[in-house]
């Protein structure tokens, strides 16, 4: 009751808060079944998940402005697992596609971590090249110039995983706005950045998550979806 007064009297904030508080009390309960196991798991899985999936992201609509901050933690801790597979895994990581013949698109602040082009994938009437990144082995003469080298290297691909990290967040478009495409327009010459192994995996799960947390954050803004 109190909550519709707030609804109809325009007090948005006040209605989000008793909404939060309503939600938040009924997660409280699914967690004393659980600790009373008097309905099996369930009630623990539906209090994960609410916590999980609603709390954490949006607090049930209280806070829409907390998705920001979700798709940044996002962007950051995939860009890291993506950096980690250009140290440490021969079979998964980011690649740098080019088509045949234009090989000059390459970036060139990254081709000193690029190997040798895989086997050309020809699609259509188009061959492409992949070019694996990988971390390189550095040496140098003196420590400082050694570190300043190391430095630079650890930038260089921490970067490309952070591109390939935002390119990979909004990589399902809504309709007709993709920003992925976007994104890839923003480069001096025409190249894509791609995934193999099981960074292509954690790529798909990246978008799915940031699809979820946009959409919520929108409904819980625009909407009422937790009433």
């Amino acid at each position: 009751l109190l909550r519709a007064e707030f609804k109809n009297a325009g007090f948005r904030e006040q209605e989000r808060k008793i909404t939060y508080a309503l939600k938040r009390r009924e997660t409280e309960l699914f967690y004393e079944f659980c600790a009373l196991s008097l309905s099996g798991v369930l009630p623990c899985i539906y209090g994960a998940l609410n916590t999980v999936l609603f709390d954490w992201t949006v607090h049930y609509g209280m806070s829409p402005g907390r998705m920001f901050v979700s798709v940044g933690f996002i962007l950051i801790l995939f860009a890291v697992l993506y950096d980690l597979c250009s140290h440490y895994s021969e079979s998964s990581g980011l690649v740098v596609v080019v088509q045949n013949g234009m090989e000059e698109n390459r970036p060139k602040w990254l081709r000193n971590y690029m190997l040798d082009p895989k086997m050309p994938n020809a699609v259509g009437v188009s061959t492409w090249s992949e070019y694996p990144i990988r971390s390189s082995h550095i040496e140098a003469s003196t420590y400082l110039e050694k570190v300043w080298r190391v430095l630079k290297r650890e930038w260089v691909l921490f970067w490309v995983a952070f591109v390939f990290s935002l390119m990979s967040a909004f990589n399902i478009k809504f309709r007709d706005v993709d920003f992925g495409r976007w994104i890839r327009l923003l480069t001096t010459t025409e190249y894509d950045i791609r995934a193999t192994g099981w960074a292509r995996t954690l790529s798909g799960v990246q978008a799915l998550a940031c699809v979820y947390l946009v959409a919520l954050g929108i409904a819980s803004y625009f909407l009422r979806p937790f009433e």
